[in-house]
């Protein structure tokens, strides 16, 4: 213990004081790199974060999470679903693909009708549909919920009817369908939806009605629509043991835009890749402050193992200097970090006066969502201190095999 409290004491001097002037500077530019590397990969990863989360609501909060096609008339399916903890609710679905008359061309429409309960647990769509939409969501027959930008290019009112046209199985052809439907209100998430995208109550009309323009089934949504692969896991297990339903029924939000997803995810690792690779080069600077250390600390060093100091004691002298460097670049480099984040949308706003252009424009974003993941802190600081070390190996290396002779004369 008092070996180790020695070691830690002396280690401290070494960093804190001692040596000269140039390598203490050196010492301390190296703790402000890898600080602005930590702080630069806070900030870039929770804005990646932030879009993530942001197109996670925006596009799945509306469609269903999970579908078994024609499994309405199967409660054990509800049961299922229910019993897991990672499901939110539960509901039966309709989903179609529909034309709409524009004054240019028709516009294809896809048609997605729930229970209106389960439109309202997105956060985007309940901030942006009144109640009273939903009250004539729920009550009103053939009532609608169309995108803002969709029933401003329709030329649509609160009220106003309009045509919709479906492909519908008769027999055994296909004939078109014209269906007038209800604007009850309108909704904006700030994605693609908004101009492709009616939703209806499930509700409004018998699941035979429905099953001639589309699928139909029961579909659940979960809490965290990214756990989609572990509860696809655990949902399939089930099935296999119930052995009620075919495999080939269940499909989940991935087959529409799995491909998005992970684009976004590989388009992460690939820049917390580069990121990490300025902790690399910051890193170079700790061997150059350490080995200038070493320089001037050899007859320091030739002394202490006069009087019994072993060559490991001396190592760990240095590599506990490495992990100081470590320490405090991940303590400064987290905290401007999270102010960064903090602040983005300030920082952003102040760079477009000085430019005139703004990150966003010509996107469906006003602000930069951002979305600090504790465990990505934690990454980042574990990565930024063996590093440290990992630098400060090789001056202690050199610090073991110093002539203890050579150096006291």
């Amino acid at each position: 213990m008092k070996r180790a409290l020695f070691t830690y004491l002396t280690a401290q001097r070494l960093m804190f004081g001692g040596g000269t002037k140039m390598s203490r500077f050196i010492i301390w530019i190296s703790v402000t790199g890898m600080s602005l590397g930590i702080a630069t990969m806070v900030l870039v990863l929770s804005v990646m974060n932030g879009f993530q989360r942001e197109l996670e609501e925006r596009l799945l909060g509306v469609v269903p999470h999970i579908k078994f096609e024609n499994a309405d008339d199967n409660p054990e399916i509800v049961d299922l679903l229910d019993a897991d903890s990672a499901v939110m609710s539960t509901t039966e679905y309709f989903e179609g693909f529909a034309l709409v008359h524009h004054s240019e061309s028709p516009l294809p429409l896809k048609l997605i009708a729930m229970s209106p309960d389960t439109f309202m647990t997105n956060r985007l769509f309940r901030g942006s549909v009144g109640s009273d939409a939903l009250e004539r969501l729920r009550h009103l027959e053939r009532a609608s919920l169309l995108g803002v930008p969709l029933a401003f290019a329709l030329g649509l009112e609160l009220g106003d009817s309009f045509e919709l046209l479906f492909l519908s199985r008769d027999g055994g052809g296909l004939v078109v369908k014209s269906e007038r439907l209800v604007l009850a209100g309108v909704f904006e998430l700030g994605s693609e939806a908004d101009s492709s995208l009616v939703l209806m109550n499930i509700h409004s009309r018998s699941m035979e009605g429905w099953s001639s323009l589309g699928e139909k089934g029961v579909a659940a949504q979960l809490r965290d629509p990214s756990k989609i692969e572990s509860v696809r896991t655990r949902i399939e297990e089930h099935l296999t043991a119930a052995d009620f339903v075919p495999k080939q029924s269940f499909q989940d939000w991935t087959e529409d835009y799995g491909e998005l997803f992970r684009a976004i995810k590989l388009e992460k690792s690939i820049m917390a890749t580069l990121l990490f690779l300025i902790l690399v080069l910051a890193s170079f600077s700790i061997v150059s402050g350490q080995l200038m250390k070493v320089g001037d600390k050899r007859r320091d060093i030739a002394v202490l193992m006069t009087f019994g100091a072993n060559r490991q004691f001396v190592r760990n002298i240095f590599l506990l200097q490495g992990l100081f460097v470590g320490l405090l670049s991940g303590l400064f480099g987290a905290v401007l970090g999270i102010v960064l984040t903090n602040n983005a949308n300030e920082l952003i706003a102040l760079a477009s006066d000085f430019t005139g252009y703004h990150l966003l424009d010509g996107s469906y974003f006003l602000v930069v969502p951002t979305k600090i993941e504790k465990y990505q802190l934690l990454l980042i600081g574990l990565g930024a201190m063996t590093l440290s070390v990992w630098a400060a190996y090789l001056p202690a290396s050199k610090a073991t095999r110093l002539n203890v002779v050579e150096n006291l004369s």
